[in-house]
């Protein structure tokens, strides 16, 4: 089990003839993120729930009020 809990530092390194590994340094954030931060230009808040159903009130009565108007120009094409 001790070589379960071993580190990367103890592992034998691979080495290939005429090959040398450049040293690396890692500038970007901490990886896994710990603690999710806002975007710089978030998106607005979401609408209340008054706001969402007022908005459907308002496409419903829209729908309507276009299949009344469709049936009346139809209704005089087929008269």
């Amino acid at each position: 089990m001790d070589e379960e809990n071993s580190t990367s530092e103890e592992l034998p390194v691979i080495s290939l003839p005429g090959h040398t590994a450049a040293a690396v340094n890692y500038d970007g954030p901490e990886f896994p993120v710990r603690e999710l931060q806002p975007l710089p230009h978030s998106s607005p808040a979401q609408p209340t729930s008054d706001e969402m159903a007022s908005r459907l009130k308002r496409a419903d009565m829209l729908q309507t009020e276009v299949i009344d108007w469709f049936a009346s120009k139809l209704s005089v094409l087929v008269l």
